[in-house]
């Protein structure tokens, strides 16, 4: 994609405006991007060109919203005569139609899959999700396939019968055996193959880890593949973690299931677990602290699976609420950093650490910096925890006690990846 210097500055001027919440003219915003005014902005805006992102306030001023969430690339897509003009966006231009197909089949099952776990209400909703989940996953990767390989590629070589090949055929020759998006989807699909004869709710606290893994890599392998989301979320998650069930008891399991089948689910949970905390991928199972324990006894029932003799007790961590765990947004981790630090330093010495400016006091700026430089938001971690979309993140007590600490024990630092950063974002305007 051909980018002109135009579009850069107009992208930064809309950035910049939305973050201080400042309104603008036309002839402000001719004047800081280069395009000029009757013949580009003033034609432009009445045909709604950048309608998405500028809107008006009063007669003669606008404001900007929705570029601060955005990458510059994500901006110009969007804003593109091109895109606004072709039913398909990206790169479902350039696929042929049957390709097209099974990537909308393909998303559909993705969303009633999703729809679906998140609905308690829903009688077995486990095995419901498997299916629709792992048809959807299915179809993206034959997608894939046929748009790289050809149609022949996703077909066996048989005469006796012709049948397309499975998906963990598909699987072995897209990636690579250690590849934690094959291996999540193996486990998904061993999953599926044990709901033809029984699934059961009491793996739904373990499972669905590697379920909410499997959905960050069917969206990601989505929006690599496609240049779009598989589906739209303000705010929220795109799965439901199952954290807390019915509390169990050696009674309530050997009247539903007998003795048999509850040292199968120890062993079932206990072979999940063990494998998430071997390989240690988010992408794989998503890390969570649960504890559910298999013991001797009844006396703490809520950590107790089963009541079976001479079990070894084995334990998944207790999912914490993001809530509670990661509870600040960007502006209050802000603030709690100036209130440890101000109490902490003096006037003085809070000069020596802030880098130059009128109001010596931490600010987003800086905070954005550091992460940045500390790469929190490439995945979710023990400062920050991303809800799956590109509009909220929050972040934990650690994240601030990090800050903190950097700033007491390195009075360079906060210089040091601010300069990284504009330096960065400098490249970006020339």
């Amino acid at each position: 994609m051909r980018i002109t210097k135009q579009q850069k500055k107009l992208f930064y001027f809309l950035k910049e405006r939305e973050k201080k919440q400042k309104s603008f003219t036309l002839e402000e915003l001719s004047k800081a991007t280069g395009y000029p005014l009757k013949a580009s902005v003033k034609a432009k805006m009445s045909r709604n060109e950048w309608s998405e992102f500028i809107a008006k306030d009063n007669n003669d001023s606008y404001f900007s919203e929705g570029v601060l969430q955005i990458e510059l690339n994500e901006f110009l897509r969007r804003i593109s005569t091109k895109n606004r003009l072709s039913p398909y966006n990206g790169k479902l231009e350039k696929y042929d139609q049957d390709t097209r197909t099974l990537i909308q089949v393909s998303k559909n099952e993705f969303i009633l899959a999703i729809e679906l776990f998140n609905r308690p209400s829903t009688p077995n909703r486990l095995d419901a999700f498997l299916a629709h989940f792992i048809n959807a996953f299915e179809k993206l990767l034959k997608a894939k396939t046929i748009q790289e390989k050809g149609r022949s590629a996703i077909w066996r070589n048989s005469k006796a019968e012709k049948k397309t090949k499975s998906i963990r055929e598909i699987l072995k020759e897209t990636f690579p055996e250690n590849s934690p998006l094959r291996m999540n989807l193996e486990y998904i699909i061993d999953l599926r193959d044990l709901s033809t004869h029984y699934i059961l709710p009491e793996l739904a606290s373990i499972a669905s880890r590697y379920f909410q893994s499997g959905v960050f890599n069917y969206s990601k392998l989505y929006q690599d593949f496609t240049d779009e989301k598989p589906i739209e979320l303000e705010g929220i998650g795109l799965l439901s973690l199952v954290i807390e069930g019915k509390n169990l008891s050696i009674n309530s399991l050997n009247k539903k299931y007998g003795n048999k089948k509850a040292h199968e689910i120890k062993s079932l949970i206990e072979k999940f677990q063990k494998k998430a905390n071997a390989v240690r991928n988010p992408y794989f199972a998503i890390p969570v602290n649960l504890s559910i324990g298999i013991v001797d006894n009844s006396k703490n029932p809520n950590q107790t699976l089963a009541n079976l003799t001479s079990s070894n007790a084995i334990f998944v961590e207790k999912t914490k609420d993001p809530k509670l765990s990661h509870p600040f947004m960007v502006k209050e981790v802000v603030k709690e950093v100036n209130n440890r630090i101000l109490n902490h330093f003096s006037k003085d010495k809070l000069q020596e650490i802030l880098p130059t400016r009128k109001k010596i006091e931490f600010n987003t700026d800086d905070f954005n910096s550091i992460c940045e430089n500390e790469k929190w938001k490439s995945q979710s971690n023990i400062f920050h925890f991303d809800h799956g979309n590109q509009v909220q993140h929050t972040y934990s007590e650690k994240c601030i006690d990090f800050i903190v600490k950097k700033l007491k024990t390195d009075k360079e630092y906060l210089s040091r990846v601010k300069k990284k950063r504009q330096s960065r974002i400098k490249k970006l305007k020339e």
